[in-house]
This record gives C-alpha cells, sequence and structure tokens, in this order.
C-alpha cells in the first residue's frame, strides 16, 4: 500500500509509519551510522605500504551495518530479502517519514545512508 505524506508517495501504510517511529532497529541504524561514519569511510582508504590481510574495519562495518538494515526492512516487509536498489527507495521513504514528522536530522542521516549505498550500487559492490 502507498500513503502520500506531503505529495510524496511512500511505500508503507499508516501503521508501517507509526512503527517507524517506535521502531528500536531503526534507532540504532541511526545511532551506529552517526557513531561510527566517519570510522567507515576512513577505513576505505587503502594504503599499498601495509600488508594487513585481516578484514578491513569498513569490510565488517559493512557486514554488521547490512544486518542491521536487513532487519529493519523485515519487520516492514517480512520474507522479503532486498536488493540494494529496493534499499535505497527504503531509505527515501524513511527520510520523507521524518520530514513529515518534523525530524530534520534523521532525515539528513537517512539520506546519507543513502547517498553511501548509490555509491556501492554505482561502483557495482555486493
Amino acid at each position: 500500500m502507498v500513503v502520500k505524506l506531503n505529495g510524496l508517495r511512500v511505500n508503507r501504510t499508516e501503521f508501517m509509519i507509526w512503527q517507524y517511529q517506535n521502531s528500536i532497529t531503526k534507532r540504532k541504524i541511526l545511532q551506529t551510522w552517526r557513531r561510527d561514519k566517519q570510522k567507515f569511510l576512513r577505513s576505505l582508504i587503502w594504503d599499498k605500504n601495509t600488508n594487513n590481510h585481516t578484514p578491513s574495519y569498513a569490510i565488517q562495518f559493512y557486514k554488521d551495518f547490512k544486518s542491521l538494515l536487513y532487519q529493519s526492512y523485515s519487520e516492514e516487509f517480512p520474507k522479503k530479502e532486498p536488493n540494494l536498489i529496493e534499499l535505497c527507495d527504503w531509505f527515501s521513504d524513511n527520510a520523507s517519514i521524518c520530514r513529515y514528522i518534523g525530524n530534520e536530522k534523521d532525515e539528513n542521516t537517512w539520506l546519507d545512508i543513502r547517498k553511501c549505498a548509490r555509491v556501492l550500487i554505482d561502483g557495482q559492490l555486493p
């Protein structure tokens, strides 16, 4: 079902919008991103001079964060595993809900997460 928020179509029911506002997982996503974003982005820089073969912080963060995203997505869309493009649409929907409820900080965080996911899509990374 699609609802309109401030003229924007959002793939959510009214219950899902209420659920968004009370989602612990979404709070965790926003907190994790705000706390670890800079460290994650810095760890994407590869240093040719190191011979460290252990997984970088970026890989571990991506795996952990991805599982958090999938968990939150499945709270709204059970039994459906999204691809990155669907996740980006979902990020946009979350940002629209935040704009609708007047939470600019959360809206900007969702858009920031979406921007980084788009880099993964455009770079064709898993």
